[in-house]
């Protein structure tokens, strides 16, 4: 009765992981598509917060329980797990119950107004691709032009340089450097673990979409520049390898020590293949493996 902020989650066990971490959180019994309206009575006078369950039910519960609250003058609020987990404790026990907390305070504070379309991106069809993109566009402003000046001035420097030699704009270059550099630092540099609920590598990914004639694959191919020719090196370095592995009279100390020095070349190359199956995607990513996949036609991803 005393709480500002109430958070209606799908089932008791989600509501006992919430109060347990400080929130005042409540659900209705019987499960998802339950809610009966003069539930929604108790939470006058209060913002509300929805954290459903991340699959069909939920979201339709989600619809239920937000319909029920505005019928009664109330704006329900969402928050938006991420989608690789199925409900509020499924979340919390990914993390320290203090990084669980502060998330979640945050992700509270931030809670956007349910909208009646909530969930129709990921119920699009092919039949409603077009209209759905169009709503999207229609809805944001232009970005307008790129400011390259506000980047460190190495990386100003460079991408001016590359640009003197294309007509395609800075932004498309920009982009195409950064990935490089993500590429070749790969494990090098992350975001520690104590500053996040994970350690973070630097993943970029960038799509460039412009008219025919734009300078797209010059301005991915020169600001990919750096990626290349350290891949460059490091296959001419394991070619030589093999050449010596070959050789006969080896002894299988020299075989084994070849063998793991190509091994550790092929996890510092920049680049991986783009031709590849998802398996040996897998695979190679198992094997501490990573980088940059330069593709110039989004088909071929």
């Amino acid at each position: 009765m005393k709480a500002g902020t109430v958070i209606v989650v799908e089932g008791e066990k989600d509501a006992d992981t919430m109060a347990g971490l400080g929130f005042t959180a409540t659900t209705c019994p019987m499960g998802a598509g339950k809610w009966r309206d003069h539930y929604t009575g108790y939470l006058k006078g209060k913002r509300v917060v929805i954290a459903s369950d991340n699959d069909e039910a939920g979201r339709k519960h989600l619809a239920q329980v937000a319909r029920s609250l505005a019928g009664a003058g109330i704006e329900a609020r969402v928050i938006r797990l991420p989608e690789n987990v199925k409900d509020v404790s499924d979340f919390v026990a990914t993390l320290s119950k203090t990084e669980a907390a502060e998330h979640l305070a945050m992700m509270i504070k931030d809670a956007k107004p349910y909208a009646p379309d909530e969930g129709a991106e990921a119920a699009c069809t092919v039949a409603n691709l077009s209209e759905l993109c169009r709503k999207i566009l229609l809805s944001r402003e232009a970005a307008g032009e790129f400011d390259i000046s506000k980047m460190p001035r190495v990386l100003r420097d460079y991408v001016t340089e590359i640009c003197k030699t294309t007509a395609a704009d800075q932004i498309m270059v920009l982009q195409s450097v950064l990935c490089a550099a993500s590429a070749v630092i790969k494990k090098k540099v992350s975001l520690a673990e104590g500053e996040f609920f994970q350690q973070l590598y630097p993943n970029l990914y960038c799509l460039t979409i412009a008219s025919s004639g734009g300078f797209k694959t010059t301005a991915l191919n020169k600001g990919m520049r750096l990626a290349y020719d350290v891949n460059r090196d490091i296959v001419e370095e394991i070619e030589l390898h093999h050449t010596t592995f070959d050789k006969p009279g080896n002894s299988e100390g020299q075989s084994a020590v070849l063998k793991e020095r190509i091994k550790l070349l092929e996890k510092q190359n920049p680049l991986l293949p783009t031709r590849m199956t998802p398996e040996s995607m897998l695979e190679d990513l198992g094997n501490d493996m990573g980088g940059g996949i330069v593709l110039s036609e989004f088909g071929e991803w």
